[in-house]
């Protein structure tokens, strides 16, 4: 997909840790300041000359970057010490970048166990309620998570309130379909809703799955939202 890192373990372990915690550190302010920006990875390639490493930098995916919103600055050529690459491109969602971890970054290929249907992650978060009963993890749809999320459809009830919510739904990553030798569990759905909710009704689709284990925070955990 274009620029993306190859070669990035022959890089100094140092200087590649200190560009990832860079982009931890904005990621969140890049995507709120800049409304065209629909991806972000470190990059490897010649055209970047940083004062750190040559040919290391972070690379923005945007679908057009001559547009520039009413409003917005133009996409910065540098975040802190490191260049920028702009690439117009299509951010492929459910397609594991070669930068992502154990755990599932947004954009990434999730899926259930031995199912070839697949999906992908969505925001981080982190639980702020009191009894932390979701914990740290990620959303996504109900479709990808629950394998009968058309019984929670016709039902009109949450997972919680649904004999499916007795089962435990494990979601891998990457998916099964992407990697057929290997199931890594890395999460449990604790709650998900497929359907209409609320007056006007409103069409929900989501399923939120805590982390197995918990991430260690300030490591994996990149963006997060507040849940309560």
């Amino acid at each position: 997909m274009g620029v993306l890192d190859e070669e990035i373990a022959s890089f100094d372990n140092s200087d590649r840790l200190r560009l990832k915690q860079t982009i931890q550190e904005i990621e969140e302010k890049l995507y709120a300041r800049y409304s065209n920006i629909i991806g972000i990875e470190i990059g490897n390639d010649k055209r970047f000359d940083s004062p750190m490493q040559e040919g290391l930098g972070v690379v923005l995916y945007c679908l057009d970057k001559t547009l520039i919103p009413f409003g917005e600055k133009p996409l910065p050529t540098y975040i802190a010490e490191w260049p920028c690459e702009v690439l117009e491109d299509l951010f492929m969602l459910g397609k594991c970048p070669n930068t992502c971890s154990n755990y599932p970054d947004p954009g990434c290929s999730i899926g259930i166990p031995y199912d070839k249907f697949f999906g992908s992650c969505g925001f981080l978060y982190e639980s702020k309620s009191k009894d932390n009963k979701y914990k740290s993890g990620f959303f996504t749809a109900s479709h990808v998570a629950i394998k009968d999320f058309h019984k929670l459809y016709l039902a009109t009830k949450p997972l919680s309130s649904h004999r499916l919510g007795t089962k435990d739904h494990f979601i891998v990553h990457p998916s099964y379909l992407e990697n057929s030798n290997s199931n890594n569990k890395v999460g449990q759905v604790v709650e998900s809703f497929c359907g209409n909710y609320g007056d006007p009704p409103i069409g929900i689709d989501v399923a939120v799955v805590k982390d197995v284990p918990p991430r260690t925070k300030g490591n994996d955990l990149q963006w997060q939202l507040p849940l309560t």
